[in-house]
């Protein structure tokens, strides 16, 4: 199953987080695969993207950074397992389907100007 992880801290939690990545960054946990980790430029934030057999082994995962970081944690899914979740079952029309897939609260007023398309220089 795979976790989109986001995280981010106060600036003055800066240095402490600095030394605890260096100290913990060939750290495994059991159960857990980190797939990519990506972190921002200025900011004390980032994302990553982890697969695990259970949301349990994520949550111990996370569990070392939240004495530093705010963790959202996100299960996700595949472009593929989501066509399948759309087609399966009662949904038989994508617009009827959208209206069975939950967004988290705050996702999208959190993340508008991430989601609105850029307008082209031919669009003006």
């Amino acid at each position: 199953m795979l976790f989109l992880v986001s995280w981010n801290a106060a600036p003055e939690c800066r240095d402490a987080a600095v030394d605890r990545f260096l100290e913990t960054l060939d750290r495994k946990t059991e159960g857990v695969k980190l797939v990519g980790r990506w972190h921002a430029v200025g900011p004390v934030a980032g994302f990553a993207l982890a697969e695990a057999a259970d949301s349990q082994a994520i949550m111990l995962w996370v569990g070392h950074w939240t004495d530093l970081f705010a963790v959202t944690v996100y299960p996700a899914i595949n472009d593929e397992q989501l066509r399948q979740a759309i087609t399966r079952g009662k949904h038989n029309s994508p617009s009827e389907a959208r209206r069975s897939i939950e967004i988290p609260a705050g996702f999208l007023a959190a993340n508008a100007d991430k989601l609105r398309p850029a307008r082209s220089e031919t669009a003006r």
